[in-house]
């Protein structure tokens, strides 16, 4: 899932990653949850989201490559 945050009213919105979704743009993202400022992984948690851990990154890999896919990804 994508968390995102409104710049208007900081609610915290899901949505669920498509098939059509650029896996660029999701690897992108997941780089980018590192700098995220830790008053907004408080809201993310607040909303009762965990952000994706490192142990949990093979098993995103494999689901959205597959395991015939996954030699030289990454």
């Amino acid at each position: 899932m994508i968390v995102h945050s409104c710049k208007c009213c900081s609610e915290i919105n899901i949505n669920r990653i498509a098939g059509d979704d650029c896996t660029d743009g999701i690897f992108a993202l997941l780089d980018k949850q590192e700098t995220l400022p830790p008053h907004t992984k408080a809201l993310i948690s607040k909303a009762g989201v965990s952000l994706i851990s490192d142990q949990e990154l093979p098993q995103l890999r494999t689901a959205i490559f597959g395991k015939s896919n996954m030699e030289g990804v990454f």
